[in-house]
């Protein structure tokens, strides 16, 4: 079997990936659950990369809301919600 990014990785590179996850992983543990807020203009297009990269690092699915303020947040369980520890 040879590795296939367009089903194994959503399209995506895994470097494209990291740098998604980077901008929402909590910090100093990236293992806790997610929340993180970005403008309202942030592109259909970023917003799956990020959902993808939660994801794919965490096993939790993203979820996206507006803020009071009008901004998008992004909230996810996390890895160790997801894998039950």
């Amino acid at each position: 079997m040879t590795f296939d990014p367009n089903t194994q990785l959503g399209g995506y590179t895994e470097a494209e990936l990291s740098v998604a996850f980077n901008l929402v992983a909590p910090s100093p543990n990236w293992k806790v659950a997610i929340r993180a807020t970005f403008p309202s203009i942030t592109p259909a297009k970023k917003r799956a990369l990020i959902s993808f990269a939660i994801g794919f690092y965490t096993g939790s699915e993203a979820t996206w809301s507006k803020t009071a303020g009008g901004a998008l947040l992004v909230t996810a369980p996390g890895y160790y919600a997801a894998c039950g520890a």
